[in-house]
């Protein structure tokens, strides 16, 4: 794809399947439009899903890091210890997970200090 060919981009729950996550958002400023968003989201308190190719988890500290050559980036959590917990509970039980409706509204209030992952946007810079 050319340089500076589409106005945004979507990732959601991808960052944690991809090897060199700072290529991929590299390639993503490449081809966003100059102020072109980035929306995504990054699991951090879950199992571990996808085998084999499940690298990461993130912190809002990480996202950080690897946004930071995107403009205005914004990392918000999603969840908290309830939704958190209840993720990793009922994981491996088809029977548990029927119960996930109810443990979502649970975990509808955030806790930045406990959170089952993030939501974040982020600018592509100008282009000098």
């Amino acid at each position: 794809m050319r340089d500076a060919a589409v106005d945004g981009l979507l990732m959601i729950e991808l960052l944690e399947h991809v090897p060199d996550p700072r290529r991929l958002l590299a390639e993503a400023g490449r081809v966003l439009r100059p102020s072109g968003v980035l929306l995504g989201s990054a699991p951090f308190m879950v199992p571990v899903h996808g085998d084999p190719h499940d690298y990461y988890r993130y912190s809002a500290d990480g996202l950080r890091a690897l946004l930071a050559g995107f403009d205005r980036a914004e990392i918000l959590p999603f969840g908290n210890h309830w939704s958190a917990a209840w993720t990793l509970v009922s994981a491996r039980s088809r029977i548990l997970r029927l119960w996930n409706p109810l443990f979502r509204t649970l975990g509808g209030r955030s806790d930045a200090r406990c959170p089952q992952g993030y939501v974040f946007t982020a600018r592509a810079p100008a282009r000098k």
